[in-house]
């Protein structure tokens, strides 16, 4: 799995941490939980170093905000180089087992586009 898809898994598994799944889902559940959000301060961590070296500030030394607000500006001469390393970083391959059955997510009823987010976590039987 990549890192991006470790991320995207554990927020689709998060919205259904209300459920109460039987105790062997809900510990493999918690488990890869716990795991990717290491995984996540690692990548947040690795995007805030980036920013520091990329990101484009303002006269008082602050980040310049994206026009859509979701983000920051970075240097227009640096641009392709943090989109590549964003890219690369992403698509970081990570080892994670074990994996999820079918059986064990089912009473979670969970929707169609958490699934495919959940999905590189789910083992054929």
């Amino acid at each position: 799995m990549t890192l991006i898809e470790i991320i995207n898994a554990k927020d689709a598994l998060q919205k259904y941490s209300d459920s109460i799944p039987p105790g062997a889902t809900m510990f493999k559940a918690i488990k890869f939980i716990k795991f990717a959000e290491e995984q996540e301060r690692y990548f947040n961590d690795v995007r805030a170093q980036m920013l520091a070296k990329y990101g484009e500030r303002d006269a008082d030394g602050k980040y310049v905000p994206s026009k859509d607000g979701k983000g920051y500006n970075i240097k227009r001469e640096h641009t392709q180089i943090f989109l590549k390393e964003s890219l690369e970083l992403q698509n970081t391959e990570v080892e994670y087992s074990p994996p999820f059955t079918l059986d064990e997510l089912s009473p979670l009823g969970i929707k169609f586009w958490d699934m495919y987010a959940i999905f590189p976590l789910i083992k054929e039987e």
